[in-house]
């Protein structure tokens, strides 16, 4: 009975480790990263629910994590003139909190879960870790995290350039 119950538990262990190097694979941020390394990275991660409407971080919560969307979706959204405007809304297998693994500055943006969502959450010492255990992986991700910050200053630029060419409405 014990052999049978270890090796149903040793299957559901692999089962889950399977999912979760395949949603890794998919997941642009981990883009160029071989199986095997994806599977040691997937052993690091946490997985964590949350219910709709439930916050994930705040805008101005220290960070500590990136976050991997599992299931379900998650909108990420910034304080503005005394309301929120959104700034995406996620879904498996979008990842984002990414500038917690580069720096200890305070969130830019409140994440939110907008129905029962499910998580991975890959903490900084643990990205730290497998960057200093194999120099592959610490490149691979610096240039998808630099590809990814290189995106976001285009689109602020965009952002900060629409407007002046534009005047809003009721200005």
């Amino acid at each position: 009975m014990y052999r049978a119950m270890a090796n149903f538990w040793r299957w559901i262990h692999d089962a889950e480790h399977r999912r979760r190097v395949a949603l890794l694979a998919e997941t642009p941020v981990f883009a160029g990263l071989r199986r095997s390394l994806l599977g040691r990275l997937a052993t690091r991660l946490f997985e964590k629910r949350y219910e709709a409407s439930e916050e994930i971080f705040h805008e101005g919560d220290p960070g500590r994590a990136l976050f991997v969307v599992a299931a379900g979706r998650v909108e990420i959204v910034r304080a503005d003139d005394g309301g929120e405007r959104q700034l995406a809304v996620l879904a498996a297998p979008a990842a984002f909190g990414e500038m917690a693994l580069i720096d200890d500055q305070p969130r830019l943006a409140t994440a939110r879960a907008l129905e029962s969502t499910s998580l991975l959450i890959l903490y900084r010492a643990h990205f730290e870790d497998l960057m200093a255990g194999d120099p592959r992986v610490a490149i691979a991700l610096c240039r998808n995290l630099l590809a990814r910050l290189a995106t976001y200053v285009r689109q602020r630029r965009g952002e900060a350039e629409g407007p002046a060419a534009t005047p809003r409405e009721g200005t």
